[in-house]
């Protein structure tokens, strides 16, 4: 596969760019969560140890949960690449963040490429 001068690839569709941003997201929540019980306790543990700073496990677990609501709000600010509007917010009966495509324009989810406008163009 060759590579263009920006580092993207050429064979990607223009909503790939998009997608890439939207499961960085998803991971970055992965870890906050599964960093609850790996990162805080250690931390804490480690804060007292070293640096005698008076921080209870409760007040970094209370920060923890910060980051992860604003991280969780962060993902669901995320705006469909063909649309615009807002992709996780349920619409009547859609489910919001486990829903297949766009409750607006009906992109599927993942889709780099229309599919409205990629065999028309062809």
């Amino acid at each position: 596969m060759s590579r263009s001068v920006s580092g993207t690839n050429e064979t990607e569709g223009p909503y790939a760019a998009a997608w890439r941003a939207y499961r960085r997201a998803g991971w970055i929540i992965f870890l906050l969560l599964a960093g609850i019980p790996i990162g805080v306790f250690p931390i804490a543990g480690l804060l007292r140890h070293w640096f005698t700073i008076p921080l209870s496990l409760a007040d970094l677990s209370r920060f923890w949960l910060l980051v992860m609501v604003i991280a969780v709000f962060w993902e669901n600010q995320w705006r469909c690449p063909r649309c615009g509007k807002k992709f996780n917010v349920p619409v009547g009966r859609r489910r919001g963040l486990l829903e297949s495509k766009c409750p607006h324009c009906w992109l599927p989810k993942w889709a780099e490429w229309d599919p409205r406008k990629r065999w028309r163009d062809l």
